[in-house]
């Protein structure tokens, strides 16, 4: 569908186009990739499967001469993996014990929540409409299941690169806001999928 391919060949894409659903950072001296929500089949990808604690090898990168730092945000990552994977104890008690660890909350009130949307330049009316309109919601449903793979996520995106606790704690905040925004939106009927990769597209590329 893309005449850029069909007029000139594959070779004249720009990067954002032959890049686009990836995504990449470096953590603990390696180099990892991942796929936005963004994209429709990444979504229905990354939404279908609970293997989000597995990772590929792909071989090893050059030395790019990262700063050194004592904060692992790697390690605190996979301590919240451990958590969140934990289906020993209920979705509620996982997402506490994950808000808990950092003193953060896993409801968030309505005028933070239409603070931050409101700081928004919505790509489309509708999805403005969507996002303000979803109202807190409580736990139960199959919408849990895709609301831990959506968090699992999160946390993979925004908290792998932080470079201290601060910066790990103000991701993981942004983490849970986002699956507390979904947790609403499924709960209401709406298109889990569709909802996640509205909301990846209007607040995870929002500068």
């Amino acid at each position: 569908l893309c005449r850029i391919i069909t007029h000139l060949g594959e070779d004249m894409l720009c990067d954002i186009c032959r890049e686009h659903p990836r995504f990449y950072h470096t953590v603990a001296h390696r180099r990892e990739v991942g796929l936005g929500l963004s994209c429709e089949e990444a979504c229905r990808i990354i939404l279908s499967s609970d293997s989000y604690r597995n990772f590929i090898f792909l071989g090893e990168v050059e030395d790019d001469a990262e700063e050194e730092s004592s904060f692992d945000a790697a390690r605190e990552r996979e301590k919240l993996y451990d958590l969140l994977s934990d289906r020993s104890i209920s979705y509620r008690e996982r997402l506490g014990r994950i808000a808990d660890a950092y003193s953060l909350p896993t409801h968030f009130p309505e005028d933070l929540k239409s603070s931050i949307l409101g700081e928004l330049e919505f790509l489309e009316p509708r999805h403005g409409d969507l996002l303000y309109n979803a109202k807190e919601a409580d736990f139960g449903g199959e919408g849990e299941v895709i609301c831990e793979r959506a968090l699992a996520y999160f946390i993979f995106r925004h908290c792998s690169t932080a470079r201290d606790g601060c910066e790990f704690r103000a991701a993981l905040g942004f983490s849970l806001f986002c699956e507390s925004l979904l947790r609403s939106l499924a709960a209401d009927g709406s298109d889990a999928f569709e909802s996640a990769r509205i909301m990846s597209e209007e607040l995870e590329y929002s500068e």
